[in-house]
């Protein structure tokens, strides 16, 4: 089994738990009309890329967990709006865009993405949870001024030698867990930015 496409027009369509659990599946189509999909479903399979449909409401724990060769670019549509633990853990993906309408990330939601270097985060996000995203590559990031908390080691690398440039939109900074960003990592509020003004 290499290749599944999944929905049909009209139609709400749940995939459910381990469906695809470490299933040797290259190449997934999920069509519009899918709205939730389970827990573990597709962790350790052979997928290469994936593309999630705008009426997608649910990801579970770790739906794609350990698809190592998951790669390129993927978008998380606004209508879940709350990512649960380790979704993409463990996985090659590149970019990441997750939609205005997702509020919270679960813990190492993406961690161990060492070939991540590209994230967009929304304005309609309120928690990051610890290790969401440890193990990345990003070299610069806008945090939303709606982000409240960042959870512990969030965005930590203990192997991360470049410098990473974090702005943080709003007047103050987010409540932040023990080592939320790489020790050489230089955070300023946007307001800050053109006095170079930084928090250690």
């Amino acid at each position: 089994l290499e290749h599944v496409t999944i929905g049909r027009p009209g139609g709400a369509i749940t995939i459910g738990d381990n469906a695809f659990w470490y299933c040797p599946l290259s190449d997934l189509t999920l069509s519009e009309g899918v709205t939730s999909i389970g827990a573990d479903c597709f962790t350790g399979s052979g997928l290469e890329r994936v593309e999630l449909p705008s009426t997608l409401e649910t990801i579970g724990d770790q739906a794609f967990a350990n698809c190592t060769s998951l790669a390129g670019s993927v978008t998380i549509p606004g209508g879940v709006t709350g990512l649960g633990e380790d979704i993409f853990s463990n996985s090659r993906i590149t970019d990441m865009t997750i939609a205005y309408g997702v509020e919270s990330i679960g813990n190492s939601a993406f961690a161990n993405c060492g070939a991540l270097t590209s994230l967009t985060l929304p304005e309609s996000l309120v928690t990051i949870g610890d290790s969401a995203f440890s193990g990345h590559s990003i070299p610069s990031l806008v945090i939303p001024d709606s982000v409240e908390t960042i959870g512990a080691k969030a965005f930590y690398n203990y192997n991360y030698t470049v410098i990473m440039d974090v702005m943080v939109r709003g007047e103050s900074l987010p409540a932040m867990g023990e080592d939320a960003f790489p020790e050489n990592t230089k955070l300023y509020l946007e307001a800050d930015a053109d006095v170079g003004k930084t928090f250690d």
